[in-house]
């Protein structure tokens, strides 16, 4: 009998990770498709294909207005551009009585040098400008090396410039996404691009096979995820008697008299680099929480297992569109007046039919037509069928719409800059921060997620910086410093002269 062919340890693991990164896209379909018409309608693709095909290819007639009057994006606008002014970031403060003031201070300028040399606020608004379009954005924290040659890295924040690359947990449920245990962060490539960025790798062998793999290998594109991984496991911890938990190789090193044993819950992270077929790199992630940090809008459940994620686009699509068919109607209305159809007996354009067929699209003198039948008898004019003129109607229901826009965001025209009754300075600004409150959610979402960022880079200096170094600082005014970290040293924080 054939003995079957022993599945190594990379192989498992790249089908443990199709097969979460299929349950992902699984689980998000329904949002996935979501958050693309949200996109889209952002983009002004508001109009639904299928009517737009209707209105522009009827046949033999003049294509029909299908006009887009967008009333949301200024108001998404408003919301990012308020976080462009109030720049949100990392804050450094002690927690605890054993905190101390001073090291908070440093670290906050340390903080303000991740966050300078990282561009952090294009990340940070790159992710909130999803979350407020279609209900979710990211960013991620990752170490760089600063020094390659010695080893050195310092952590970095990264703008995802499309967060549909990302499958993300479906059964997190925190704002931040700390209690996620999975992510994929996914990238496509030329095969040409694929073979020069990881020539170890077999690019071209592998397109053609069919092994199932989806859309991960294709004849034009190659996959490649950084693929988050949470592993949870028992560590040991030496408890004394005034509460201090020490590792097995600190008790060694106190050696003490009094003390008992418990194990607690260790969080280990795996940061890999994979394609369908190959692990194409593996390190440790220097925290217990994986790096890419989610930025929610508005997030619901429905029911036991029914989650929607959305932002301020959805909810304005209906009343938007309204706008569009009313003003398009209108319009339609209006070019079709001086080609209103004219009303005649057939015996008065007899002869004269060329002429008339091109009556309402030709400027002419004038139009002929017969006056007497055969018998001599008159024969009535041709005139004009009348047009409606009264737009009133129309008016009204654009109005109605765009008032419809404006509360499905809770946003009106003041949020905006359109004059009001107000006359003080202080009422201005009070009707203008209605607006602010009403949206105020998805700015404060982007704040606790920056908070988490912080607890990531808390988690990763000690890791990345165990070897003294004199890091860059920034004070408040953007002056910059140095301080010197050094593990080794007894205090946690000494002020030199000099």
């Amino acid at each position: 009998m054939a003995r079957k062919k022993r599945e190594s340890s990379s192989e498992s693991l790249l089908r443990e990770a199709r097969e979460s990164f299929a349950d992902m896209d699984s689980a998000e379909a329904r949002l996935r498709e979501l958050w693309r018409g949200d996109l889209r309608f952002r983009a002004l693709e508001q109009w639904p294909e299928a009517l737009k095909r209707q209105r522009q290819n009827t046949s033999g007639e003049p294509v029909r207005p299908c006009l887009v009057i967008d009333q949301v994006d200024q108001y998404v606008r408003q919301v990012l551009n308020d976080a462009r002014q109030n720049k949100p970031a990392m804050k450094a403060r002690p927690v605890d009585d054993k905190g101390d003031k001073q090291v908070a201070e440093a670290l906050q300028g340390l903080f303000r040098h991740i966050e300078d040399i990282s561009r952090a606020p294009q990340a940070y608004l790159t992710a909130l400008d999803f979350a407020v379009t279609c209900g979710r954005g990211f960013f991620e924290v990752v170490p760089e090396y600063t020094e390659y040659a010695k080893g050195l890295q310092e952590p970095r924040i990264k703008r995802i410039p499309n967060a549909l690359h990302v499958w993300f947990d479906p059964y997190c449920v925190e704002m931040d996404g700390c209690d996620a245990m999975e992510a994929f962060l996914c990238a496509h490539l030329s095969p040409a691009a694929f073979k020069r960025n990881y020539p170890g790798a077999e690019a071209t062998s592998f397109i053609d096979r069919t092994h199932g793999y989806g859309d991960w290998i294709g004849k034009e594109s190659i996959r490649v995820a950084r693929w988050y991984k949470v592993s949870i496991g028992k560590e040991p911890r030496i408890v004394l008697p005034d509460g201090r938990r020490l590792t097995e190789q600190e008790a060694i090193e106190v050696k003490p008299d009094d003390f008992r044993e418990e194990m607690i819950e260790k969080r280990t992270v795996k940061l890999r680099t994979i394609s369908a077929t190959d692990v194409l790199d593996e390190t440790d992630y220097p925290s217990e929480y994986i790096g890419i940090i989610p930025v929610y809008g508005n997030d619901r459940w429905l029911s036991e297992s029914d989650r929607d994620i959305y932002g301020m686009v959805r909810p304005a699509m209906d009343p938007q569109r309204l706008v569009n068919y009313s003003t398009s109607a209108m319009v339609e209305r209006i070019a079709l007046d001086p080609k209103a159809p004219w009303v005649t007996p057939h015996a008065a354009v007899t002869g004269h039919e060329t002429i008339w067929k091109y009556a309402n699209t030709s400027n002419r003198a004038y139009l002929p037509y017969n006056h007497i039948d055969g018998r001599g008898e008159a024969i009535p004019a041709p005139s004009r069928q009348p047009m409606d003129t009264n737009f009133s109607g129309w008016v009204q229901l654009m109005g109605m719409a765009q008032s419809g826009v404006q509360a499905s965001l809770g946003m009106y025209s003041a949020s905006v800059g359109a004059p009001g009754n107000e006359k003080s300075g202080r009422a201005i600004m009070a009707r203008q921060r209605e607006g602010d409150v009403s949206t105020f959610h998805y700015v404060d979402n982007l704040g606790i997620s920056i908070q988490h960022a912080g607890r990531i880079i808390m988690q990763m200096l000690p890791k990345l910086y165990d070897v003294a170094r004199v890091a860059r600082i920034l004070g408040d005014d953007g002056e910059a410093s140095s301080m010197l970290i050094d593990p080794q040293s007894p205090e946690a924080y000494r002020k030199v002269q000099g």
